[in-house]
């Protein structure tokens, strides 16, 4: 198949976009979650995309201007080759690419391309005006499209424009169907330590999130235990991306405590099964929110009564800033936990995350180098602060 951006100005001659070229799929890999595309060619053949693609697009940007009618034109091949040119923007990283291994290397990648603003809100509004991703016919293009939404959402950590595609619970129910003894004994032997959230008015729909959340870590550890026994890898891809779409789409800016848990829940499915790179924008804001937080719930005392869930908040917050000067103000947050902050206490913060979700899988490494690390500054600080009054004069 061939899609054709077909708009005329002047001169200006139809241009098509050969998927050969810059191939893309809702399925590929079975072990892709945020790669858009299978190959890495598909971002070279668009830096050969000749200047007049971008011409040829604006026509169509206009039409979201007052005054619009359908009579335009802005049918689906037309919302792909925008959606292509969104995502990709100039095609210039921000920082260069660390990874060659194709998972990392396209992961990085798309953390690491700036979106084309102008092509994005294009984009969605000329989706609203279809009438949303329901509307839309091209095989796999509505998919695509909810992708990119929740995807800049979750880098700027900003609510979503489209619902999702999928049901959570009907995803959940799914995946639960291959569960075996085993599976079932672990989920239904789990504490839960956010029954702290049912006195907040959303509170209900973020512990759901969050049940289903450990529905998935389930599945995750049954895929690496047995994967004969798991179901397609894609069906947890589709999951997580629709918890997070749920949980971008709540929000409670004055309540620090539910925030704390949203925010941290939110990193953790960023981070389930191999972390993000840092080169993308997520980490920034994602810590820079939670630390703000973190640090209100200290100012309300909530240390006193919660010190289990902002221990666990904290790790969280400190595996997102991982590699950047945020992490030691993470670990100055531990001052207030009444869990000694040591590197013996380790196994003791570690089994309490299990009352939350768990630090397990690649999270263990990450989470217990932060606390190792967290455990190091605050051993020193007192040895800072006194240097000064050893020399004093008496």
């Amino acid at each position: 198949m061939e899609h054709h951006a077909k708009c005329s100005s002047g001169d200006e001659q139809s241009f098509q976009l050969r998927p050969r070229e810059i191939p893309f799929s809702c399925h590929g890999n079975r072990h892709q979650s945020f790669r858009l595309f299978p190959h890495s060619r598909r971002y070279k053949a668009l830096e050969r995309i000749p200047e007049r693609a971008s011409r040829c697009i604006n026509p169509s940007v206009a039409c979201i201007c007052p005054g619009y009618q359908p009579e335009c034109g802005h049918e689906d091949e037309m919302l792909m080759t925008i959606a292509l040119l969104a995502i990709h923007g100039s095609v210039q990283p921000l920082k260069r690419p660390r990874f060659t291994a194709p998972l990392y290397r396209d992961n990085e990648f798309y953390s690491n391309v700036k979106f084309d603003q102008t092509h994005l809100r294009a984009l969605r509004t000329l989706v609203g005006q279809r009438g949303g991703l329901v509307q839309l016919e091209l095989h796999g293009l509505s998919n695509i499209i909810s992708m990119i939404d929740t995807f800049q959402s979750l880098m700027c950590l900003s609510r979503p424009q489209f619902e999702s595609l999928y049901s959570m619970s009907a995803l959940s129910e799914s995946m639960q169907e291959t569960w075996d003894d085993v599976t079932w004994t672990r989920f239904t032997n789990q504490k839960d330590g956010f029954q702290f959230l049912d006195d907040y008015e959303d509170g209900f729909r973020l512990r759901r999130i969050i049940c289903q959340t450990r529905v998935l870590v389930e599945t995750y550890w049954l895929c690496l235990r047995d994967p004969r026994k798991a179901p397609d890898f894609m069906v947890a891809v589709h999951t997580r991306r629709s918890l997070q779409h749920a949980a971008l789409r709540i929000d409670h800016p004055t309540e620090c405590l539910f925030e704390a848990a949203r925010l941290a829940t939110i990193i953790f499915l960023a981070e389930l099964g191999w972390t993000l790179p840092v080169v993308g924008g997520f980490q920034d804001k994602a810590t820079e929110l939670l630390f703000r937080v973190l640090e209100e719930c200290g100012l309300q005392q909530y240390w006193q009564t919660h010190s289990d869930f902002l221990v666990w908040a904290t790790v969280m917050g400190g595996l997102a800033a991982h590699q950047t000067d945020r992490l030691r103000d993470f670990a100055k947050v531990l001052r207030d936990s009444s869990t000694p902050v040591t590197k013996d206490s380790w196994l003791h913060v570690k089994s309490l995350s299990l009352q939350f979700l768990p630090f397990e899988f690649d999270l263990t490494g990450h989470c217990h180098a932060f606390w190792n690390e967290a455990c190091e500054l605050l051993s020193n600080e007192p040895l800072t602060r006194a240097a000064p009054d050893e020399t004093a004069m008496p």
